[in-house]
């Protein structure tokens, strides 16, 4: 079984592996690689240290996302690749980050901490497909299976029981009975994360071909998750953020979102605030901008793909209600974005998942 690796996270591998070390692509990027599809990011394992990995790569530019859980990011052309060393997690006294982890160098070590099987697999051109748990298994029979106990996955991370959902609504994919048991039990959980994170994974599942299905499915986690957000105050009354969910979900999904809430005041009253807004004009297409690619060209941004990420970001702030759609404020802006984020990847993320 072969994967084909782009030429940079390849030249990583190569790189670690002539300096002694192994190294290996994994998670995700082998998961959607294996299903035919495009991975959006490539990650790499190693048991190098991140000191080790920052000395083998001086030459290259290097940011220092994660050195507390043994991560750095390589940047070639423009691209981010996370190099991350073997870890075991200490204790998760937060239900979310662990209090610490240890460097270890048994690449199977590393992926029995991982969420799910089909994304505890790695690949090097070298050793080939790296898979303890049986992913292959699971991703030709669409089941998302925790690794392991999936009651310590889950105390472990609470967001994976969204994580879980979006899986099985992106991929259209069933989910494993007893990590399904693991993720009813454990749902009260969902207090302890972020309304933040938990907006992207609802987002996210929304987006799936399969959504409908997992909200009838999965109708009380998916409310659990909507009160936690409420009683966070995160899903206001306030137009902009039901004019973000509007833009990302669309207003069917949001409003079948929404109704798998519990039928409170709150759900009520958003329900009501959609219709209104669906009525009123739609956001804002890139068409409707009153600028252009040429306009941000002729005002000194080189042509290339940054001008159109400037023209999506834009986009988006105007949605947010940040600017007005006026040609003269946005040219202003996208110079000022241009210039205090010259990386394409510190532009917005508009696919809304982080």
């Amino acid at each position: 079984m072969e994967i084909r690796i782009p030429n940079e996270a390849l030249y990583i591998v190569n790189t670690l592996e002539s300096n002694g070390f192994e190294a290996f692509v994994v998670g995700g990027c082998v998961r959607d690689s294996l299903l035919g599809s495009e991975p959006k990011d490539w990650d790499i394992c190693t048991p190098a240290t991140p000191a080790q990995t920052m000395k083998l790569f001086s030459e290259s530019r290097v940011i220092e996302t994660g050195l507390k859980h043994g991560s750095v990011s390589l940047i070639l052309n423009d691209t981010p690749f996370e190099v991350t060393t073997y870890r075991t997690d200490g204790a998760y006294s937060d239900g979310r980050h662990p209090d610490n982890v240890e460097f270890i160098r048994d690449i199977k070590e590393d992926l029995a901490r991982r969420d799910f099987t089909i994304n505890a697999m790695a690949y090097s051109p070298d050793k080939g497909l790296m898979d303890f748990f049986n992913g292959i298994e699971d991703l030709k029979g669409g089941i998302i299976k925790c690794v392991g106990d999936p009651d310590m996955r889950f105390r472990e991370d609470a967001l994976r029981l969204l994580r879980a959902l979006r899986f099985a609504s992106v991929l259209g994919f069933s989910i494993e009975e007893n990590t399904e048991r693991a993720i009813y039990d454990k749902s009260d959980l969902l207090k302890n994360i972020a309304a933040e994170r938990i907006e992207g994974e609802l987002l996210g599942l929304l987006n799936g071909n399969a959504f409908e299905a997992v909200i009838i499915n999965y109708q009380k986690i998916i409310a659990e998750a909507l009160s936690i957000m409420y009683r966070k105050g995160f899903i206001q009354l306030k137009e902009k953020n039901i004019k973000r969910w509007l833009e990302k979900a669309g207003e069917e999904r949001f409003r079948i979102l929404i109704e798998a809430g519990e039928a409170d005041e709150a759900t009520n009253e958003i329900l009501s605030r959609i219709e209104a807004i669906a009525e009123k004009e739609k956001p804002p297409s890139l068409k409707d901008l009153a600028i252009n690619g040429s306009d941000l060209i002729e005002a000194g941004i080189p042509e290339g793909p940054e001008v159109g990420r400037i023209l999506k970001q834009l986009r988006y702030i105007i949605i947010d209600e940040k600017i007005d759609n006026d040609r003269a404020v946005l040219l202003e802006i996208g110079l000022k974005l241009f210039s205090e984020y010259p990386s394409s990847k510190k532009l917005h993320n508009s696919n809304g998942f982080g």
